[in-house]
Parts: C-alpha cells; structure tokens; sequence
C-alpha cells in the first residue's frame, strides 16, 4: 500500500457491501475500508485480514460505523434538472403533466440565478441520498447547462450532462422551442469547454440526431442520452410511427 508520509490515510469501519463487475456482491460483517491521501479506495475487506496489514497505522484516523452499511455510492441513471421542484405534482396523463407543470417551470430556467440555485440544491439533495453519479438532462437554456457544470464540478459529484434539443412539440412554449442548428452549436461548444473536465469525472452528452449531425465521425466520445417517449399517443409527425417504435429503431442501430 502507497503512503504519504505528510499525510494519513483514514480508515472506516463497519458493515460492508461491495457489488463487483461480474455481478457478484461481497458482504463483510466487520469490515474496513481505506481511503488513501489521494481520496481514492486503497484497500478493503474484513478487518481481521487488513489490520494484520497495518503495523504502520498508527496515527491514522479510524472512523468506526459500528454496524451501520458502508455502500458505494449510488448512480442516478436519468434525472431531468429543470423538474426537481415538480416531484409531487400529478396529472392524469404525461402530455397533461408536461403542459400544466413541466414546461412553465423550465422556461423560468432562462433566468441564471435561478438555475444557479437549483444546480446547488439538486447537487446537494444527490450527495445527501449517498448519489455521487447522475446522467442529467438540463433545460434547452446552454447558459443554464453551462452553470449546472460549474456546479457539478465544484460539487465533486461525478455526472454525464446534456443540454435539452427541442425544435418543436405540440403546446410547447416558444420559449423552449430553438432551432436546431443553434442547438448543435451551442452543445458542441459546451462539449468543447466540459468533455473529460475535473479529472474526468464531468462528461457532455447529446441526442441522438444532434449525435448524428454534430459529433458522427469525430471522435468525441460524447455520450448519447435521449428519453423513450413513454406516452403512446405521440407520434412520428415525419412518418407516423410511435415514438417509441421508431426510437426503439434508432437504438438498435447503435
């Protein structure tokens, strides 16, 4: 094990739960775990194995849970920034939802102190559920994105975030509608600015067709994030098919 010898490391103790790649999960009742001067995980199993290991811990901090679970973080697969002050609100189909709540409340998110504020809450509420991962869509506001990753970064929060692309929709405001060519020109611009940022742990991601107009063939490594519509009354207005067929086509290409 690496040490600093101006700095220790900090050991936790307590009930672990370690899921691993292959689909298998360790548990050690009386476990440990050390974080090194790096803030990275450098060792971790049963305490009995690992404090024969330690004859040079003295000194080192040791935080002990007791019984208590130590978790790895947990990942947030799909969460929309703009929506965080509309869990609750109810409507009786998705078109009526985003009509009566959704939209009203991200058109607000043009003003930057308010998405400022939001981006430090909602940053705040994930690392307080023990979130330390999300995939995040924004609003179609680039400047409002741009302050989500400013905050993420400053957060220590490891996130895959994306400017909305939205050109057209029945009862949208005209205020999140924005032609496409702007919105691939602003999300290219914050892919340049955010891709790989804080120590990689900050990632832009697009659309499927700004995917295709924007970063097909560049080498990016731009991640695709896009939301199968799950109201079947939508349809293609190119060609008539449902949304989630036609998409579920798009995937399959991919």
């Amino acid at each position: 094990m690496r040490m600093d010898s101006r700095h220790n490391p900090v050991i936790y103790r307590g009930r672990i739960v370690n899921p691993k790649v292959d689909g298998s999960c360790e548990e050690f009742q009386n476990g440990c775990l050390i974080v090194g001067v790096d803030g990275c995980i450098a060792d971790v199993g049963p305490w009995e194995d690992i404090k024969q290991q330690l004859s040079a811990a003295e000194g080192w901090r040791t935080v002990d849970f007791g019984s208590q679970l130590l978790l790895p973080g947990f990942i947030d697969l799909h969460l929309h920034f703009p929506q965080f002050d509309c869990r609750g609100m109810y409507a009786d189909s998705l078109l009526t939802w985003l009509k009566k709540h959704i939209y009203p409340v991200e058109a607000r998110f043009g003003d930057s102190s308010l998405a400022r504020g939001t981006a430090k809450r909602l940053l705040h509420e994930l690392a307080r559920c023990g979130t330390t991962t999300a995939v995040i869509f924004s609003s179609v506001h680039a400047e409002a994105t741009d302050i989500l990753f400013e905050e993420a970064a400053s957060s220590g929060l490891r996130a895959i975030i994306g400017k909305v692309l939205m050109d057209e929709g029945e009862h949208v405001p005209n205020s999140l509608l924005q032609n496409w060519r702007l919105g691939i020109e602003e999300s290219v611009a914050l892919c340049r600015k955010w891709h790989g940022a804080s120590d990689g742990r900050l990632f832009p991601s697009v659309c499927c067709d700004l995917f295709r107009a924007a970063y097909d063939g560049s080498g990016s490594g731009c991640q695709i994030t896009w939301s199968v519509c799950s109201n079947a009354r939508v349809r293609d207005p190119r060609g008539g098919e449902p949304y989630t067929k036609a998409v579920s086509a798009q995937a399959k290409l991919r």
